[in-house]
């Protein structure tokens, strides 16, 4: 699916919350979020994969990243467990 796509189906649907990981197929997570926050108001969390052994946890990449998704919305680096995720999600709802 492509951005737009993906966009056009959650105004459709109107979900509670969106979660979207920052590295798909064809398209960035953070591509998807930036169209999203044009015109709709919906908790999102972001899903950034896990780090390789020789990265730092404040890379440059990682920081420009993180700072142009980060508007009041949630971020998780991977690996991460369903039950970690699933609080996340819960704590996204309550905002």
């Amino acid at each position: 699916q492509s951005v737009d796509d993906i966009v056009r189906y959650s105004r459709k649907h109107h979900p509670s919350v969106i979660v979207l990981d920052q590295q798909l197929f064809g398209c960035s997570g953070l591509d998807i979020c930036e169209k999203i926050r044009t015109d709709m108001e919906v908790p999102l969390l972001m899903i950034a994969p896990p780090r390789t052994n020789g990265e730092s946890s404040n890379t440059e990449n990682d920081d420009q990243q993180i700072s142009k998704f980060l508007n009041g919305e949630d971020y998780i680096q991977g690996p991460y467990s369903p039950a970690y995720l699933l609080t996340r999600i819960h704590m996204c709802l309550l905002r």
